[in-house]
């Protein structure tokens, strides 16, 4: 039987759909204390750029993760809910729902929720280029950022972007965080050199991904958790699909990087 590490990819991959549900429970997660919810979202090897995992982890009161470095991937943090502390690279930083952690390649760090409050949070990791660093560890309040945008009355959508290209030296495209007003929709969108990874961070929404010549029938619906991967140069649109919610969705894009390229090519998983 041929395994399918041994099977050349002929086309690119396909969309992948899936929600957050089903955690997996961790104790003292990298020698940190307490418990700690952990789902894997998506691995490298079943998307074409150089994503290396995306991941929904929250951390119950109290609890932490133990100080780690790190040294093969650059990282972001988006926090979902919730408020904690992080130490990065002996700095001390308050993190609140809404904010976007930057770990740039060779940054130590912990994370603890507060112990009255869990902590949410979105991982991305992304392999580096040959660079080596690029810039600090840094923090953005999105949802601040996000305040200040004018809600456009013809579509009801407020997107704020940071170009995560500045902060690192692998293969990330921008960052987008976009709230839909009841009803709206962003899109349609394509992308034709990255993979985007959207993730539903609040409120119900329908994605709704290929064309009528393509894939008309496929789309995913669902609350808080749903996330969908888009293959580079498949349209895609989603529609907050409640009459009384904010839908908040986190839109990230990723290139095919070298590494990951060349890895395909020779057929390695």
């Amino acid at each position: 039987m041929t395994s399918l590490a041994d099977t050349p990819i002929h086309r690119p991959y396909g969309p992948i759909v899936g929600n957050a549900d089903g955690f997996t429970t961790y104790y003292d997660l990298m020698g940190g204390t307490g418990t700690c919810r952990l789902k894997r979202l998506i691995s490298g090897p079943q998307v074409a750029s150089s994503l290396d995992l995306m991941e929904h982890v929250v951390f119950l009161e109290g609890a932490s993760c133990g100080r780690h470095r790190h040294t093969r991937t650059e990282e972001i943090y988006y926090v979902l809910g919730g408020a904690g502390v992080m130490h990065m690279d002996g700095e001390r930083l308050e993190v609140h729902g809404g904010d976007l952690i930057i770990t740039p390649l060779n940054s130590a760090h912990t994370i603890a929720a507060f112990g009255d409050t869990n902590v949410a949070i979105l991982v991305a990791e992304v392999l580096p280029g040959p660079e080596g660093r690029r810039a600090d560890p840094a923090r953005i309040a999105m949802r601040e950022l996000l305040t200040d945008q004018a809600v456009s009355p013809a579509d009801g959508v407020r997107v704020v972007t940071v170009e995560l290209a500045k902060h690192f030296t692998g293969a990330w495209g921008p960052l987008r965080l976009a709230v839909l007003e009841p009803g709206a929709r962003l899109g349609p969108c394509t992308t034709s050199n990255a993979e985007e990874f959207l993730y539903l961070a609040r409120g119900h929404a329908r994605v709704e991904f290929g064309s009528e010549t393509d894939h008309p029938s496929r789309h995913a619906a669902g609350k808080a958790g749903l996330y969908v991967a888009i293959p580079a140069g498949l349209p895609w649109q989603i529609v907050n699909d409640s009459t009384r919610n904010l839908a908040e969705v986190v839109i990230t894009q990723v290139a095919e990087g070298a590494q990951r390229a060349s890895d395909h090519a020779a057929g390695v998983r």
